[in-house]
């Protein structure tokens, strides 16, 4: 008997004891991070998939194991197949493969601390129309068959200063506790752990990639102050000081009994049904107290970056643009290997990134895990290379997706990377994505515009040719945070109107399975237009300013597919990209550099597009 068909075994025993005919597994953990910490892998621990979104439903006699389209390759080579079935959630839900296969009576368990209000409702409504009764567990089955299960990290918190935050806690909190005045609510509870951290100006490193700490907090909307649940062991006399006198420090065990009395005294708890854990609700509601379904008003405060953090990103993209242009330097001098060279690998490239990065004193730690495909398993969107990974030869492009955590920001960086040369075809691909990529930067558009109106402007050049890609186009990104943040984001399933300050990536790409990946992607920040020639637009308009400086590769490019506006574009970028970089490169890279961004011209035009200066 396999690991995994063992472990299986020993948790459909538990069900058994627990009257459970199925049970429900998301990669998730109460505070609903983007990674969860050692502790919470117990889609991991059970199936042996990494990718960062998952779900496993087990039955007694069959089980399938889900994810999205990125890890499509990735779940197939790390799950077995004689044990569970494959499947894509964007096609068929969790939930809908679970009542497709269950019979009328049957019951299904989940874990109430790992799913949101938003979706066990959801789940709930699904079940009843299908007869299936749908059970919180007491404490998650998996848990009891995992002997050897991480403890909860405590790593101690810091603080995150004025310089960089630009707005002190006090004022974060006197307008949150506004909002929810406004909104009818007395108490908040917030379990989004970097929702505490922006809100209270700290991080932590509980949680690798993202610094934050891990806690719950109640806010109170008559005085901004915070009822914080949190192991005092993360805590230093410098950070409680900071937090000081309004911020009042429970243990996590506390939580109920401080919340009971919160119900007791008939206050109205509000709670973000697609942010907090159903078992939030359930334990308002076993108390019959009153709820009050709202969006954290932190969300959309915390994803509209203020003066002082717009400004703080743009000086670190400059520095990690910086490593970005010294490991391209070495790429170029270095690969293709000559014969009789070391051959260099996958996460040996990376490694070169890392190492040009870590020159930084601001640097903390990376942003993600970093991706490294080489050739074919750039095509596995997420890929994750074991060990090493493969040894990059000749002729193909090397997908190379990397970021960076520092106190004054993060990135989110990725491009295709020519080693030797490549054909017509992937020449052809990258253009198209790199219009895409144009056509989005130099967007202008009406106030309320959302992602989804904009994600055409970056798929029309690869759908006008019969291809696409399966992901968003751009996400929101957290400041010295997560790297994916809400609400916004560039999508069609994002409705989020765009909103000045808003931080987001713009990554095309395009995917051939079996053979390469290409992914194009810098960070951009939402910022109001100025009509040309001091014109007066009729209505307010928005508009995106790039900040990443990396160039494109030019090996890469068929100028004749592209258009005079998007030669322009792409030749100013090139050239703000060297004026800015430049006077910090010793003369060997900034000579790649010059050479790297020389303006690039069409060949069937005669009079060719002038280079404008740039404008984002």
């Amino acid at each position: 008997m396999s690991e995994y068909q063992k472990k299986l075994q020993q948790l459909r025993d538990a069900m058994a004891a627990d009257k459970l005919d199925g049970l429900i597994i998301p990669r998730a953990d109460k505070y609903q991070s983007k990674y969860p910490t050692d502790h919470d892998e117990r889609l991991k621990f059970l199936t042996g998939f990494t990718g960062s979104a998952g779900y496993a439903v087990v039955l007694q006699d069959k089980a399938v194991a889900m994810t999205d389209p990125r890890y499509a390759i990735t779940i197939r080579e790390q799950v077995d197949g004689t044990l569970y079935e494959y499947g894509d959630f964007g096609k068929e839900s969790p939930m809908a493969w679970a009542i497709r296969t269950m019979k009328k009576g049957m019951r299904l368990g989940f874990d109430p601390d790992l799913h949101t209000v938003e979706d066990a409702e959801q789940m709930a409504a699904q079940c009843k129309k299908a007869g299936i009764e749908l059970v919180a567990t007491n404490g998650n089955p998996v848990d009891k068959i995992w002997t050897n299960q991480p403890a909860e990290p405590c790593e101690k918190a810091f603080i995150h200063e004025l310089k960089y935050a630009g707005v002190a806690s006090a004022d974060k909190r006197a307008d949150v506790a506004k909002e929810l005045s406004e909104a009818g609510a007395d108490r908040f509870i917030v379990a989004a752990t970097d929702s505490i951290c922006w809100l209270l100006n700290i991080r932590g490193n509980d949680t690798r990639h993202s610094p934050t700490v891990q806690c719950i907090a109640i806010i109170n909307a008559k005085d901004g102050s915070v009822d914080l649940f949190i192991d005092e062991a993360k805590l230093d006399a410098q950070v409680k000081a900071h937090l000081g006198k309004d911020v009042r420090l429970h243990a996590p065990q506390d939580f109920d009994k401080v919340l009971n009395g919160f119900v007791a005294a008939k206050d109205v708890i509000g709670l973000d049904p697609a942010r907090a854990a159903q078992s939030f609700k359930l334990k308002v509601t076993s108390q019959q107290g009153a709820i009050k379904e709202m969006r954290d008003p932190s969300a959309l405060m915390k994803a509209m970056k203020n003066a002082v953090e717009q400004d703080n990103l743009r000086i670190a993209h400059k520095r990690d643009s910086l490593a970005w242009v010294k490991f391209l330097h070495w790429m170029d001098k270095n690969l293709p290997v000559a014969a009789g060279g070391t051959p260099v690998a996958e996460m040996d490239a990376s490694d070169v990134l890392d190492k040009f990065r870590r020159e930084d004193p601001m640097f903390h730690q990376h942003g993600y895990g970093p991706i490294a495909g080489w050739a074919k398993n750039g095509a596995n969107m997420h890929y994750h290379s074991e060990g090493r990974g493969d040894v990059i030869t000749r002729d193909n492009f090397l997908l190379l997706d990397s970021g960076a955590q520092s106190k004054d920001g993060q990135t989110d960086i990725t491009r295709a990377i020519v080693v030797g040369t490549v054909d017509d075809e992937m020449k052809r691909r990258y253009t198209l994505a790199l219009k895409g990529h144009i056509n989005l930067a130099r967007a202008v558009f009406p106030k309320g515009t959302t992602g989804a109106q904009l994600d055409t402007l970056a798929r029309a050049a690869l759908w006008a040719d019969g291809v696409n890609f399966a992901h968003g186009t751009g996400h929101g990104i957290g400041f010295y945070m997560d790297v994916h943040e809400g609400p916004c984001g560039i999508s069609p399933r994002v409705r989020e109107p765009l909103r000045e300050g808003m931080f987001l990536s713009n990554e095309p790409g395009y995917y051939k399975e079996g053979h390469y990946g290409i992914r194009l992607e810098n960070e951009i920040i939402v910022r109001p237009w100025v009509a040309p020639n001091g014109a007066k637009a009729e209505q307010e308009m928005l508009c995106f300013d790039t900040i990443t400086l990396v160039p494109f590769d030019h090996r890469a490019i068929d100028a004749a597919l592209m258009n005079a506006d998007e030669l322009a574009w792409l030749n100013a970028y090139h050239a703000r990209v060297y004026a800015t970089l430049a006077p910090d490169l010793d003369a060997p890279t900034k000579e790649w550099l010059r050479q790297a961004t020389a303006a690039i011209h069409h060949p069937n035009l005669v009079r060719q597009p002038s280079i404008p200066s740039f404008k984002p």
